[in-house]
C-alpha cells in the first residue's frame, strides 16, 4: 500500500466531507526515493494525484458562479487531466510497466469560495514544482512537461486571481 492511499485513507476516516480540502493542503509524497529523479514511481503517483486533483476542479467546476470562473476551471481540470496522461505515458514508456497506483474517489462535497478555489490552484502550481524540484535526475522531456504545467497553470492563476464576470 502506497503511502498516498494510507493517508488518504485515514483522512477519509478522520475528516469524511473535508477529505478533499485536507488532502489538497498536504498533497501526496512526490519525492523520488533516490532524490534524483532515477525512480520513475514518483511519476506514477504524480500522475494518479494530477487525475484526482482534476476530477475535485470539475466538481468545483460545475458549481461556480459564473462564467469567467467556469471557463477557467475547466482549463484548469484539463491541465491537470493532460498532465497527468503524459506523466503517465512518460512512466510506462521508462520502465515497461503499467500503472498500477491507487486512484481514490471523492464523495465529498466541494466548496466554490474563491478563495478556496485560487488556494488550490496554487497547490497544485506548488506540488508540481516541489517535484520537479527533488528529483534533478528527471530527463528534459519530463521536466518540460512540468515546465509546461507551470507556464499554463500560472496564466489560469492570474486570470482567476485578477479577472471576474
Amino acid at each position: 500500500m502506497t503511502y498516498y492511499k494510507i493517508f488518504y485513507e485515514a483522512v477519509n476516516q478522520v475528516c469524511g466531507d473535508k477529505a478533499p480540502r485536507i488532502l489538497m493542503a498536504f498533497g501526496p509524497k512526490i519525492e523520488a526515493t533516490d532524490k534524483k529523479g532515477g525512480n520513475y514511481n514518483t511519476l506514477q503517483e504524480l500522475a494518479v494525484w494530477l487525475l484526482v486533483q482534476s476530477n475535485i476542479l470539475n466538481r468545483v467546476h460545475w458549481n461556480v458562479d459564473t462564467n469567467f470562473s467556469h471557463e477557467l476551471l475547466n482549463e484548469a481540470y484539463d491541465l491537470c487531466r493532460d498532465t497527468g496522461d503524459a506523466l503517465a505515458e512518460k512512466y510506462v514508456g521508462r520502465t515497461n510497466q503499467k500503472v498500477d497506483a491507487p486512484f481514490p474517489a471523492s464523495k465529498d462535497q466541494i466548496d466554490v469560495d474563491r478563495k478556496d478555489i485560487l488556494a488550490m490552484l496554487k497547490n497544485l502550481r506548488d506540488h508540481m514544482a516541489d517535484a520537479c524540484k527533488k528529483n534533478p535526475g528527471f530527463s528534459e522531456g519530463i521536466k518540460n512537461i512540468f515546465a509546461d504545467f507551470d507556464d499554463k497553470i500560472d496564466v489560469i492563476i492570474y486570470k482567476f486571481s485578477r479577472f471576474h464576470d
